[in-house]
């Protein structure tokens, strides 16, 4: 993630990179603790932000840091408390969100196992998550309810056809 935005740098192109933060549910060799991902999503940030010192604004930027939770199975409560903190922390330097959100039918249901009667923006949105700075991919099963709550928050909706085909 790190040589991304330093690629992103030399080629003078801008970007919002987020290392992907996951503690459970992630297959082996791809979790992490909560610890050592809160540790090392805050790291990335600050690498971020060192690349470029002095350029404080976002706009003069080239490449911004994203808090990533890779979705809501993959991330324990406490994970997602703390990238909600982390998020917060450094917003006014920046720092946006990503995930994939209501993805698919089997994901909605794992969802529903893990967080009995939640739906994934309820969840994103109880951790501090869902903001102006937020963009989630897919969103194809939202509900009403939770398409208007991201409008509440300002957060986007980015979605690809072809990989929600099915």
């Amino acid at each position: 993630t790190k040589l991304l935005v330093d690629i992103c740098r030399q080629l003078g192109q801008r970007a919002l990179v987020g290392k992907v933060a996951m503690d459970r549910h992630g297959g082996e060799d791809y979790e992490e603790s909560t610890a050592d991902s809160l540790r090392d999503t805050e790291e990335f940030i600050e690498y971020c932000y060192e690349c470029q010192p002095g350029e404080d604004d976002e706009a003069s930027r080239l490449v911004n840091p994203v808090v990533t939770p890779r979705f809501i199975p993959t991330c324990s409560p406490a994970l997602l408390h703390g990238l909600g903190a982390l998020a917060a922390k450094y917003r006014p330097r920046g720092c946006w969100v990503q995930s994939h959100i209501a993805e698919t039918p089997d994901e909605m249901a794992f969802v529903e196992s893990l967080h009995p009667g939640r739906r994934d923006a309820q969840i994103f949105d109880a951790h501090g998550l869902l903001t102006d700075r937020c963009v989630m991919a897919h969103g194809v099963h939202l509900q009403p309810d939770e398409l208007a709550l991201m409008a509440t928050r300002r957060s986007g909706v980015a979605s690809c056809p072809i990989s929600n085909m099915l």
